[in-house]
């Protein structure tokens, strides 16, 4: 496993420099220039810092796929599930990583606008929630149908979320949480993302066994 986790570093280190360079002038612009919530951080940001991780895991497949790394990794010594769960494992390592950079950020930027440095804290953990839900949902379409045609399905699928959450949005009909505890509803979305992970992973992994290659 600790092997299978040094090649994805290894791999897309080059990418995470970069993707983590944008990310801290988005940040930093931010927090120069205060967002509308009266923040230096608009409410956006840490969920881009999550949907930048997002992407990255869609590109190692591409990377591993155009490199021959898919195919090389088959004869090594690793069975096929330790390979998937590597795939999660790295998966989870990249949003957590983005989710703590943006409630960094979040934080320094609430000091910054003078109101305490927790305040919203909560709002980070929901978007990691969002993105682990997420990847639960595409990292099988990967292992399915490949890196282009996952990568075409992935594109399709956050689509139809934009365009479901600009019609939400346009119908003027929210959903209420304001009388519901803050920590009833982070476990809900984060016990949730936790088992859709799970689940996922089960199902990559059966067909990720199946697959010929």
């Amino acid at each position: 496993m600790r092997g299978l986790l040094r090649n994805e570093y290894y791999s897309m280190k080059r990418l995470m420099l970069l993707y983590a360079a944008v990310l801290a002038f988005y940040f930093i612009l931010g927090f120069l220039i205060r967002g509308s919530s009266n923040r230096g951080v608009p409410l956006g940001l840490p969920l881009y810092a999550d949907l930048f991780g997002v992407v990255l895991v869609i590109y190692s497949f591409s990377y591993e796929e155009k490199s021959g790394w898919s195919r090389l990794v088959n004869t090594l010594p690793v069975s096929r599930g330790k390979i998937v769960r590597g795939k999660y494992l790295f998966s989870l390592i990249v949003v957590l990583t983005a989710a703590a950079a943006g409630q960094v950020f979040w934080s320094l930027s609430n000091i910054r606008a003078g109101i305490p440095a927790m305040d919203l804290w909560w709002y980070c953990p929901m978007f990691l929630a969002g993105a682990a839900a997420l990847l639960a949902v595409l990292l099988p379409l990967m292992f399915l149908l490949g890196a282009e045609k996952g990568r075409l399905m992935a594109a399709v699928f956050f689509f139809v979320l934009m365009f479901i959450g600009a019609a939400r949005q346009m119908s003027g009909k929210y959903i209420s949480l304001v009388d519901v505890p803050v920590w009833k509803i982070l476990a809900a979305s984060c016990g949730g993302a936790a088992v859709l992970l799970a689940v996922s992973c089960l199902i990559s992994t059966v067909i990720y066994n199946r697959k010929e290659f």
